[in-house]
This record gives C-alpha cells, sequence and structure tokens, in this order.
C-alpha cells in the first residue's frame, strides 16, 4: 500500500516523537487511512478499517514498508460483547516497538 501525503509530510507530528525519543530519523513513514477510502458511509468506514488492519498486522509481522505514523485509523474494539468503531487521531508505532500507542491532537490558539 503506498502511503498517501498529508499536510507537509505530518513532520511537525514526526519531529514532536522524534524530539521525544519515540522515533527514530529513519522512521519516517506516514499514511493518511481516509485518503484512500473517503466518505461517511458504512462501506468508507469497512474500507478504512480494513486498511487500518492490514497495516497494523504488516507491522505486528515486520513489515518493512510498514508505517511509522498512521492518520485517522478506523479500529473495531470489542467491549461487553459489542464492537465499537473508534478513530484515533493517529497511531505511533516505533520500528522496535510491537505496541501502537493511539494519539489524540489538540491544538489550542494563543492570544
Amino acid at each position: 500500500m503506498a502511503a498517501t501525503p498529508v499536510p507537509h509530510g505530518a513532520a511537525r507530528l514526526l519531529n514532536a516523537y522524534r524530539f521525544a525519543g519515540t522515533l527514530a530519523l529513519t522512521e519516517c513513514r506516514v499514511v493518511d487511512i481516509p485518503e484512500p477510502a473517503t466518505g461517511i458511509s458504512q462501506a468508507g468506514m469497512s474500507r478504512r478499517q480494513a486498511i487500518s488492519l492490514c497495516l497494523i498486522r504488516a507491522k505486528l509481522a515486520g513489515g518493512e514498508w510498514a508505517p511509522n505514523l498512521m492518520i485517522k485509523p478506523q479500529l473495531s474494539v470489542p467491549q461487553l460483547g459489542l464492537a465499537f468503531n473508534i478513530e484515533p487521531d493517529a497511531l505511533v508505532p516505533a520500528h522496535e516497538d510491537a505496541f501502537h500507542w493511539p494519539v489524540e491532537i489538540k491544538s489550542y490558539a494563543g492570544p
């Protein structure tokens, strides 16, 4: 799966994780999940969920092409016998981590 462009390649977000020591300089693969599967229909959401799951599995399997930053992944989380769809702002799996860190981005305008 080819990575799709995000504003400035998500450079500010990548730099923040590099500064924190979470991502190395070479960990720069970014995928914007909604880009290849647009729309708010059930079909669009199902497609985003399939893409997200494929990318997570690739990362867990050690795929070198797997992204280090996934923008707006669509996930299904089972709770009390029900499946709930969630969409974190991003998932950040560092190369050596098996865990994907969910990210919620908040922005505040200064005075």
